[in-house]
């Protein structure tokens, strides 16, 4: 059989194609982190939740005090964050001690902070993809299927892990451009739509805040399995991939 090659006027269109999976953002978010773990320590691997349905967490990357677990998420939208301006900055961490699995709540200044997200496709000029004449392209479930299942991966990895004494950091990379939508409710009207905005700005990452309830169970744990649950917002950091090495210190340096 004689091997193929790629036709000159194929190229752009075969490379398309391949940039279209996700396996080369995971490459390259690897080797970022293998940066900051020669830089920093700790301990860089992937975790394998089932074998047979060939799940598994992309990244764990594992220090003295913290844990990250490190999902990579390809999109061809950009990421937007809506944010109330009389919300609080609120931090949700989720730690293990001898009791199972706990979740320590504070305000914080360290990170832009949101609570709702829509995702929108802009094209290469920077203007929204319309697909009609009145409604933008969007997904409504992109970002939430993308924490969500981050989020259980991590109570999967806590189910089989021991982890008292440690903070356990749930965390997305992504190639998506993040923005975030300031807004006072003073400018949502009688019909409960927003009518102007305070400021739309794009920025490097942000801790999303999950309001799911999931429940955890630890594998050190002494207690009734019914006891082991944890508080019911989670925060989950999400990071433009390009912008990675600049945050990862920042998120290291958070404690209960």
């Amino acid at each position: 059989m004689k091997i193929p090659s790629i036709h000159p006027e194929d190229e752009e269109s075969f490379l398309t194609t391949l940039n279209k999976k996700g396996f080369l953002l995971e490459s390259k978010v690897g080797k970022i982190l293998l940066n900051i773990v020669g830089e920093n320590g700790g301990l860089l691997t992937n975790y394998v939740i089932d074998k047979e349905e060939r799940r598994e967490i992309d990244f764990v990357l594992e220090q003295t005090d913290h844990i990250l677990i490190i999902e990579c998420k390809k999109t061809d939208y950009s990421w937007i964050f809506p944010k109330d301006l009389e919300k609080g900055n609120t931090i949700n961490l989720i730690y293990g001690d001898n009791r199972g699995i706990k979740v320590k709540s504070r305000q914080t200044s360290d990170f832009e902070v949101a609570w709702s997200d829509l995702s929108i496709l802009f094209d290469e000029n920077g203007r929204l993809v319309r697909s009609n004449d009145k409604t933008v392209r969007t997904s409504n479930s992109e970002i939430h299927s993308h924490v969500r299942q981050a989020l259980k991966e991590l109570e999967a990895y806590i189910s089989h892990k021991a982890i008292t004494g440690k903070i356990i950091i749930p965390l997305i990379v992504t190639n998506a451009k993040l923005f975030q939508l300031k807004y006072s409710l003073d400018n949502i009207d009688s019909r409960g739509n927003l009518k102007k905005y305070e400021s739309f700005k794009e920025i490097p990452g942000l801790l999303y805040n999950f309001p799911e309830v999931i429940k955890y169970k630890h594998k050190m744990s002494t207690v009734r399995d019914d006891e082991v649950f944890s508080d019911h917002v989670k925060s989950i950091f999400i990071l433009n991939m390009d912008h990675l090495k600049e945050m990862i210190p920042s998120i290291l340096d958070q404690n209960i």
